[in-house]
């Protein structure tokens, strides 16, 4: 009677100790990286400029893209952007209209970032670079306001590289910049020397 009162005293007094205990957020005793709690996702909304219709001549409109990221690694993240342009040309006659040239650009595009995880010891700043592959169009139509005629299109494979910076205001909420250039090759018209330069603002969401 004795021994089974002892018993049930230990059993007790173990299940109180394991209850106010605090728990070991790494038993295994992971590095440090590996037990990173961030948020792996992020979505941007990015507003900028700088498209292929700078070599003819014509500058862009605000080139609108969006932007998904996941963090493979700490150091690593992949990618995928799509992005829109339009540029308007026109007049106006009184009897007739609006009318002249839009110029249009659309594409996808797959990033790679290395993000300087080393070199700032701050979660809440992330600095980066990397290199993109992907496949673009561009093209001019004359519109009025009874006719909409395409006058040109061409269609290319594009490489770059890319340099940016995020800030996140929040564990979820952030902002960034980002400048890149880019070089459009293997273009159905057979155009060389397709190069120029892009820069973006963007909003930021992790999940």
């Amino acid at each position: 009677m004795h021994l089974r009162s002892l018993v049930l005293a230990l059993v007790m007094l173990l299940a109180a100790t394991l209850a106010h205990a605090e728990m070991n957020p790494n038993p295994l005793g992971l590095p440090q990286s590996a037990t990173h709690s961030d948020p792996a996702n992020v979505v941007e909304l990015r507003v900028g400029t700088g498209t292929v219709g700078d070599i003819f001549g014509v500058g862009s409109g605000p080139v609108l893209s969006a932007l998904f990221e996941r963090r493979v690694v700490d150091a690593l993240s992949l990618g995928l952007e799509i992005e829109h342009s339009v540029t308007k040309e026109s007049a106006m006659d009184p009897g007739y209209g609006e009318y002249g040239y839009k110029y249009s650009h659309n594409g996808v595009a797959a990033r790679a970032s290395y993000h300087l995880t080393d070199l700032i010891d701050d979660p809440r700043i992330d600095l980066y670079g990397g290199g993109l592959l992907g496949y673009n169009t561009f093209s001019v139509t004359a519109f009025g306001p009874s006719i909409q005629e395409p006058l040109g299109k061409t269609s290319y494979i594009m490489l770059g590289g890319f340099g940016g910076g995020r800030v996140w205001l929040t564990p979820r909420l952030g902002v960034g910049a980002e400048v890149g250039y880019r070089y459009g090759m293997f273009n159905e018209l057979s155009l060389g020397g397709l190069s120029w330069g892009s820069a973006a603002a963007s909003i930021g969401f992790r999940f």
